[in-house]
């Protein structure tokens, strides 16, 4: 296995996910989980007042820089889950986060009357893909992260991280 948990010292229960690799950077930082989900820490000496990610930490970016968690949670702070993306795609992004689903991945929905998961693919007004019906949900959510991942590659918005 190579993920790694660290504990974030302000939250005993809370906790990011990062590769085994960058353990030994992250360990003496006092990392925490901000009111805003991320993973974060507050910086001292010279740069006192200031924030540092652990996402950005972990690709060492600039702040001009848009890194994106693939897989929507902030506190799995993999490579393998973290891309730079432009602005446009962030907010592509953000509208799929959406609170009043029939389910809790992205692309599936429960049919109305029927005991199956539909999955849909692509922006409902332009690359709108049908990729079909599932008994269980997780199966369903499987479906939409292949058919994203065929569809927009590297930059595909998916349920779950293939490391």
């Amino acid at each position: 296995m190579n993920d790694i948990f660290i504990i974030c010292k302000a939250h005993n229960k809370r906790f990011a996910i990062i590769d085994l690799e960058d353990y030994e950077r992250c360990k003496s930082m006092p990392w925490g989980i901000k009111e805003t989900g991320y993973v974060q820490c507050s910086l001292t000496g010279k740069n006192k007042g200031k924030t540092l990610s652990l996402h950005r930490f972990i690709v060492l970016t600039h702040d001009t820089e848009i890194i994106h968690h693939k897989n929507g949670y902030k506190f799995d702070n993999r490579k393998c889950n973290l891309i730079s993306i432009t602005q446009s795609l962030n907010i592509q992004y953000r509208g799929k986060l959406k609170t009043n689903s029939t389910s809790k991945y992205l692309g599936v929905s429960k049919r109305k009357g029927a005991k199956v998961w539909e999955v849909y693919c692509g922006d409902k007004k332009k690359t709108h893909t049908y990729v079909g019906c599932f008994f269980y949900e997780i199966d369903a959510a499987l479906a939409y992260d292949t058919t994203a991942r065929v569809k927009y590659g590297t930059t595909a918005a998916t349920n779950f991280c293939i490391c």
